[in-house]
């Protein structure tokens, strides 16, 4: 719901030249093709991404315990890992280094309850359904307002600052081409049970996870692995 609002108080076209030119970084960018000189810290320019959500590690971790296998855009995955938190990528690394046989996908499709199926693919579906409605977004505040810029007679700064915008993410990748796959590949997860009808109040990503981890198993695989976390977040002495 709060991403459906976003129109409300953020323009599409004052996001893209007002706000989203700081956002751009200064590698994949035309307006810095020598990167960024830090003076008094690296004699030589350095090119770094602009923010981007991949730099997260919130939606990686749903990928690695639902299974989401991302062929298309990996590269660019792993890349902005480099901009987590050490510990971040660590974790991240060990929710992937788990064996098949631990997966929460294959225990779902082998439970034997269709129940655990239904809800695993619930999960898969409010993942998705994030992707798609973060998909619309990024075409609406970042490819709708390019085209208009370069079909019409631009002048002055939104010229300049619509020049150097262009029709990517702010972390250098090209929307459209970058994140439709990602939603597909997220689609592609689900185990195919998924035929109980949605009650009108499950629609959120929590209500799914809520109805997922009712299930035995997989509230003891997440219990082990939240404890492992907890574990490793206190401070050592």
């Amino acid at each position: 719901e709060a991403l459906r609002g976003l129109g409300e108080h953020c323009h599409p076209t004052v996001f893209y030249l007002r706000v989203r030119p700081f956002l751009a970084g200064w590698k994949s960018n035309p307006a810095l093709p020598g990167g960024v000189v830090y003076e008094g810290v690296w004699r030589e320019p350095r090119e770094f991404y602009g923010g981007s959500a991949a730099q997260s590690s919130l939606l990686p971790a749903l990928d690695a315990l639902l299974g989401v296998q991302h062929a298309r855009g990996r590269d660019y995955l792993v890349a902005m890992r480099g901009y987590m938190p050490q510990e971040h990528r660590k974790w991240l690394a060990q929710l992937e280094a788990a064996p098949e046989s631990a997966s929460l996908r294959e225990r779902a499709a082998g439970a034997g309850c269709p129940r655990t199926a239904e809800a695993f693919d619930d999960c898969v579906e409010a993942l998705s359904d994030f992707r798609s409605m973060h998909l619309r977004i990024a075409a609406a505040y970042v490819v709708v307002p390019g085209r208009a810029l370069s079909t019409k007679n631009a002048s002055g700064i939104d010229a300049a600052l619509g020049a150097h915008s262009g029709g990517k993410g702010s972390g250098g990748t090209g929307v459209v081409p970058f994140l439709r796959p990602l939603r597909d590949a997220t689609r592609a997860t689900a185990v195919g049970c998924a035929t109980r009808p949605r009650a009108p109040e499950s629609g959120t990503l929590a209500a799914r996870v809520l109805a997922l981890v009712q299930m035995r198993e997989i509230v003891f695989a997440l219990g082990l692995l939240l404890g492992a976390v907890a574990a490793r977040a206190l401070p050592t002495s």
